[in-house]
């Protein structure tokens, strides 16, 4: 079985940087935000709905759809044959381990360093454990910083309802600082939500970060599919760096 140093160099194929902060961009996600604003419209519209948003969201990497890991990650959760189920976990686990892995300090800030990570269940009924946690036991010390802290709440998220009864924290997590994981954030409704719980719950949430930032869907604004195809055009993925401290030359629309 390849390491997961071996595997994440050969995905690295599959990602694109995420864009630092600048002019243009979201200050929380990183995606590109409407001239002149600070925030995407996803990003504000989730915020207003939440009481303790988490400011700090550092993405592994853009995603568009229909792309080779758009794909792996439908196939994580919802494919008819394990065996694609199966690949799909297995490059979920390595992106994210080696992530994680790489840059801990960078995700800390000025929290120091964090206590453990969490991922986001399903907010749709899903039976059993959620795809991403069971794709994040298949790396042992990734499973062993992991925790269960969170459950379903009361209110039925979707793409831009959010809310701090969206989760119920299910466990202590006072005085503990946390990062919140997520597969895929188009609006951040579901991330959060569960940020927002666990802030009220007394947790210190350090960042959430979701493996890959969906950016020019369809129906996408105009000049965020302009700035996604300038972007990747010219930019090339690399370990050694993402979007808290950078990523080279700043994107703009």
């Amino acid at each position: 079985m390849p390491t997961v140093e071996e595997l994440s160099r050969v995905l690295a194929a599959l990602c694109t940087p995420v864009p630092p902060a600048g002019p243009d961009m979201c200050a929380v996600c990183h995606a590109w935000s409407p001239p002149g604003r600070s925030m995407c419209t996803a990003c504000a519209c989730v915020r207003a709905q939440v009481s303790r948003p988490c400011p700090r969201v550092v993405p592994v990497t853009l995603c568009v759809a229909r792309s080779p890991l758009n794909r792996c990650l439908r196939a994580y959760k919802d494919d008819a044959e394990p065996e694609a189920r199966w690949g799909g976990a297995v490059v979920v686990a390595a992106l994210l381990a080696r992530f994680l892995h790489d840059h801990a300090a960078c995700l800390a800030g000025d929290h120091g360093p964090w206590d453990f990570l969490t991922t986001v269940p399903s907010s749709e009924g899903r039976p059993g454990r959620h795809p991403l946690e069971r794709a994040v036991s298949l790396v042992p010390w990734l499973a062993r910083r992991h925790r269960r802290v969170l459950a379903p709440g009361t209110l039925t998220l979707a793409r831009r309802v959010a809310g701090d009864d969206g989760f119920e924290v299910v466990a202590p997590v006072r005085r503990r600082r946390i990062v919140v994981v997520d597969d895929v954030l188009a609006t951040g409704a579901r991330a959060q939500s569960a940020a927002s719980a666990l802030a009220l719950a007394g947790a210190t949430v350090v960042a959430v970060v979701p493996l890959a930032r969906m950016v020019a869907g369809p129906g996408a604004p105009s000049f965020e599919t302009a700035a996604w195809a300038a972007w990747s055009r010219r930019q090339s993925f690399r370990w050694d760096t993402c979007c808290a401290h950078g990523t080279g030359e700043a994107a703009s629309s």
